[in-house]
Parts: C-alpha cells; sequence; structure tokens
C-alpha cells in the first residue's frame, strides 16, 4: 500500500493544509503526520522529514523555512523563496505552495486599482516574472520526480489536464428588453456622442430587422455541441447600478433564457459589483437565482472579479456557495495562485481550511482586448501558451468569454478566435475526448 509517513517538528493547521492538497488532492496516496522524532525513524518504507535537520537519511529530506509553523501575517519578503522556486531543487514545497493558494500577499497592504482589486503589478509572480507560468504545479512535478527517485516503489498519481469554458452573462441583450426610459437614455447619450450607427442597430433590431448583438447563446449552444464541450454560465441578476447594467431579473424573457440554459448546462451566480464586502446582496440575488431555475445555486464569480479577502469569500460560504470561479486578474492572463488545479480556500485569519473550493481561471476575452490590446491572432497566440502550460503540468484550463463579446460590431474577429482557442484546447487537453477536432 502506498502510504507516506510525514514527520514535522510541529503539526499547524497550515501544513495539515498543503499537504492535504499536495498527497490526497494531487498525488492520491495516504499520509501520515506525526511530531515525533523517536517513532518516525521506524520500519517505515517512505518517509519525509520536514524540519531543521537532516537526522534520517532512509528519508527524503525537505528543510522547512518556518511559514508553515506562524499563525499570523507578517510583513516578511518571500523573495528568497520564490527564487529557489525558480532555480533549485533543494526548496520548501510546503511553503513555496502554501504562499501561492493561500494568497498571503492579498491580506497584506497593497496598492488598489480603480475598482478596489488587487492587481497583478503588485503580485510576487509579477516581480519574478512568474504570472504566465504555474509555479505551484511545476514544484508538484518537481516534488512528485524527487520522492519517486528516493522511494522508486512509489508511484504517484499524474494529473490529467482539463478544459472548461465559462461565460459572465452580465447584460443577456444590447437593446431589447430595457423598457422605454433606457432606450431614450441611451439614444440619447449616442446623439451626444455622435454614435449615429449604435441609433440605426437599435432601431433595427428593436423592429426585429437585426438580431440583437449581444444574444449569442444559440450560436453558443450550436458550437459547444460540436465540441462536445458543456460550458458553466454565470448570471447577473443584481438591482441596476453604474456596473451592473442588466435588464430586471424579474423580466420573462430574461428567466426563460436562464431556465432554458440551466436544463442542459451548469448555471451559476455572477454577484454584483458592490458584493464582494456586501452579504445581503449575495444572499439577494442568490435566492433570485434559483428562483428562476428552481435549483440550488452553489458556484459564484464576482462581477469584475473583485475580491476583498478574507470577507467576501467568508460571505460566499455562509450563503451556501461551495465553488467560486473569480481567482484570475482582469489586466492581464496567467495563474494568479501559481496553479491550474482547484483548491479549498484557506482562511488565513482563522487559520483554518474551508469548503469552499476555489477554480481559478487563466484567460478572459476582455484582458486579451481591451486590456492587453492584442489582435485576434495575437490573443489566440498567448492563449495557446497558456493551455501547453497546462497539458504539461495538469489541472485545468478555465477559460472565461462574455456572450457580449461576439458582438461584431465591438468585437469583429473574436468568434473566430473563441472558436480557435476552444479547438486547440479540446484537442491538446482532452486526448480521449469522443470527437476528434484536427
Amino acid at each position: 500500500m502506498n502510504k507516506i509517513t510525514i514527520y514535522s517538528k510541529k503539526i499547524t493547521p497550515r501544513l495539515t493544509y498543503v499537504l492535504d492538497f499536495i498527497f490526497k488532492q494531487i498525488y492520491k496516496v495516504t499520509y501520515t503526520l506525526t511530531d515525533n522524532p523517536l517513532e518516525f525513524p521506524k520500519n517505515i518504507s517512505f518517509k519525509i522529514n520536514y524540519s531543521n535537520v537532516d537526522f534520517d537519511s532512509s528519508a527524503l529530506f525537505i528543510p522547512a523555512e518556518g511559514l508553515l509553523f506562524q499563525k499570523s501575517i507578517t510583513d516578511r519578503t518571500f523573495d528568497e523563496l520564490v527564487k529557489q522556486a525558480k532555480t533549485t531543487k533543494k526548496m520548501d514545497f510546503f511553503s513555496i505552495i502554501f504562499l501561492f493558494l493561500s494568497r498571503y500577499e492579498e491580506y497584506r497592504p497593497f496598492k488598489e486599482d480603480k475598482h478596489g482589486r488587487f492587481s497583478s503589478s503588485e503580485s510576487i509572480s509579477h516581480r519574478f516574472n512568474l504570472l504566465q507560468v504555474p509555479i505551484v504545479d511545476i514544484c508538484l512535478d518537481r516534488l512528485k520526480e524527487i520522492i519517486e527517485n528516493k522511494f522508486p516503489q512509489l508511484h504517484l498519481s499524474n494529473s490529467s489536464p482539463q478544459f472548461q469554458p465559462t461565460f459572465d452573462v452580465d447584460m443577456v441583450w444590447s437593446h431589447l428588453h430595457k423598457g422605454a426610459l433606457r432606450q431614450v437614455g441611451s439614444s440619447l447619450k449616442d446623439l451626444m456622442r455622435n454614435n449615429y450607427s449604435t441609433i440605426v442597430e437599435r432601431v433595427k433590431v428593436l423592429f426585429r430587422f437585426k438580431k440583437d448583438p449581444f444574444f449569442s447563446f444559440d450560436y453558443l449552444k450550436n458550437i459547444h455541441l460540436k465540441y462536445q464541450l458543456n460550458p458553466i454560465y454565470f448570471f447577473l441578476v443584481a438591482n441596476y447600478s453604474r456596473f451592473d447594467k442588466n435588464i430586471s431579473h424579474q423580466n420573462k424573457y430574461q428567466q426563460k433564457l436562464i431556465s432554458k440554459i440551466a436544463n442542459t448546462c451548469l448555471v451559476g451566480l455572477h454577484s454584483s459589483y458592490y458584493s464582494h464586502n456586501r452579504k445581503n446582496l449575495i444572499v439577494t440575488e442568490k435566492k433570485r437565482l434559483e428562483n428562476i431555475i428552481h435549483q440550488k445555486i452553489e458556484h459564484n464569480r464576482q462581477h469584475y472579479l473583485k475580491l476583498s479577502l478574507p470577507k467576501t469569500y467568508r460571505w460566499l460560504i455562509a450563503t451556501g456557495i461551495k465553488h467560486d470561479y473569480s481567482m484570475g486578474y482582469a489586466e492581464t492572463i496567467g495563474f494568479r495562485a501559481g496553479t491550474a488545479h482547484s483548491f479549498y480556500w484557506y482562511d488565513l485569519i482563522k487559520e483554518q481550511t474551508t469548503d469552499l473550493r476555489i477554480h481559478p481561471f487563466q484567460v478572459m476575452d476582455v484582458s486579451l482586448k481591451n486590456y492587453l490590446k492584442l489582435t485576434p491572432e495575437e490573443a489566440v497566440s498567448v492563449t495557446i501558451n497558456i493551455v501547453d502550460q497546462i497539458k504539461k503540468h495538469g489541472g485545468t484550463f478555465h477559460l472565461l468569454w462574455h456572450n457580449s463579446s461576439f458582438d461584431e460590431k465591438e468585437w469583429k474577429g473574436w468568434k473566430e478566435v473563441y472558436e480557435a482557442i476552444i479547438k486547440y484546447a479540446t484537442h491538446q487537453l482532452l486526448p480521449n475526448h469522443p470527437l476528434k477536432v484536427f
């Protein structure tokens, strides 16, 4: 039986959290943890010594640098630890993995962006040029190699790559079903800005001479059937505000659409712009969506990706959310938590593992076009690099797109980008997929 015994001079919630992630979730192997050095050297086949003293030559020695034995958030830098992760195999694998998964850096003071978010430029990954590198997953591969070299009879599992397209539905329609006041107000704004083409488009859509440019759901159904993919849809059902501009959750046409999609796809909540620090908004919006689809809502993504740790995640847990998909950056692509694997959120203030599972995403359409200012060709190229990283190191490629990003006026050529990405990702990450896409 594959069973590893791990010695540590101290057993802490931080250590248990990271060991569960590494050995139970990723390697699929049983482990026991002891702080008794006298018991450790006895007749045990597979042993790891996580301490400051290499006292047993038959054990794999991993030096403990101290992060996992602390109980507070300090202002220390972790530069040396990250440098080791980039350059050597002699490192504290457990601490580096915990550092990224716990989002330790997001609990410390940082310069917020204009939406109050933690930006990539504030991150350790940015400082060490690791934003497009899954450093946690690379460490997992290195550690696996070291363990199996030390113990050839021990075989640890490999993580098979996966692909999950997701959609944020901020606005179902660009023009339809918005009511007379909003239509008039929008037209007046367009007049003031000389957006005459938008006024013409609005008239054509309202009189059914043209399809609403945001309503891409028929296309999405067909393209996902073609590639046999099952996307997740996150719907915004908030009250109208400056940043929450969907039509009323009571609109019967929108309710019909959401219910129809929920019959075949997973539907989650797209919690509103101000919900990141207001529990009552999450409660209200979650109940609205549950009443529409008559299903329990357990999946969430924050609108504008607004997270305030630990508050936002605590509110999500309190309202019954089990899975969150907000872990990624708006202004760039890559690995915010250093991994493409899902993981349970660790509450650093309470020092405890929670049952909220975090599903990090790596690529968003708005990041590619609006923030990075990439051409369609460049967008496909940089995304392929992310997919290749995940193919090599495992995890799930979570692609974040919007139904509104198929508007040919504002997003000309990006429909082809989406299909090119899902075609490549399906082929590379799902080798046993029943559909041959190449």
